[in-house]
Parts: C-alpha cells; structure tokens; sequence
C-alpha cells in the first residue's frame, strides 16, 4: 500500500501537467480556424488537417514552444485566415472598431429621430395663412368660391 501511494506522489505532477497541456491545447484550438473549411475551429472540426493541427499543437507544447510562436507557425503555413480573431494592425483595426463606429452611430441616429417625434411642431409664420387679403384679390377669390360652390 505504501508503493502505491508513493508512486501517486512522484508521478501527480506528470499528471498535472499533462492536463495543463491539454488545457492550453483547448484555449489555443479554438482560436485557430480549420483550413479544410474555413468555417469552424479546430475544436468543432474534426477533418484530418483538423487533427494533424490540434496533434501538432501539443507536439509543440510538448516541445516547450511559445503560443505565439506556434500560432506564428499555422498562420506561416495557413495564411493569416488561420486566426479565429484577426490580428490588432494596419487595416484590422477596421474589423475591431466598425462594430462599434456603427454601434454609435445606430444610437445617435436612434436618438435624433426620437428627439424629433417627441418634441411638438410648432407652427412657422409661413405655414399660418395670411388672413388679410388685397380686395383686388378678393373678387377673384369670391368668384372662384362662387365656381366652386355653385348650387
């Protein structure tokens, strides 16, 4: 019984870590995108270049490897389209702020036009109608009543 427990003692930390790797394999598939299908993770695909990239993600953590420098590797052999989130320069920024540009602009228009419906129109003097009309203008005014209104 006392073997036992000392085997459990030396080879729990070979355990630990084992499972530490598989853990930072998980966080690491699923921001690589499979290239078999360019629509899925490499947690949610299982193709065989699916499975070739999650072996070779822990073969290189296994190795000691930096997580930069084995999402550097996929995306050298991939292309950038590898990476589930596209990476913070040059015209990528677009993709990380337009959401929220729009997001805000949304919320400006949204807010103008509530303004707009809730605030009473009061009439301008140029939609009044002039009451006081030139008496030369008047019989023409009376006769085209009269047309109008004939019995």
């Amino acid at each position: 019984m006392k073997t036992f427990w000392i085997i459990l003692f030396c080879f729990s930390p070979f355990v630990w870590a084992q499972s530490a790797l598989d853990q930072k394999a998980s966080e690491m598939e699923k921001k690589l995108i499979a290239p078999c299908c360019w629509a899925k993770t490499l947690d949610q695909e299982q193709s065989e270049v699916a499975i070739y990239m999650k072996q070779k993600i822990k073969q290189q953590l296994a190795q000691g490897k930096n997580v930069e420098d084995i999402y550097a590797m996929f995306e050298q052999e991939f292309g950038e389209r590898v990476l589930a989130e596209p990476k913070k320069s040059g015209f990528n920024w677009v993709v990380w702020f337009f959401p929220m540009i729009i997001l805000c602009l949304g919320a400006l228009l949204l807010y103008r036009k509530l303004l707009t419906e809730t605030t009473p129109k009061t009439p301008q003097s140029k939609d009044i109608p002039d009451s006081t009309v030139p008496a030369e203008d008047q019989k023409y005014l009376d006769q085209v009543d009269r047309e109008l209104y004939r019995q």
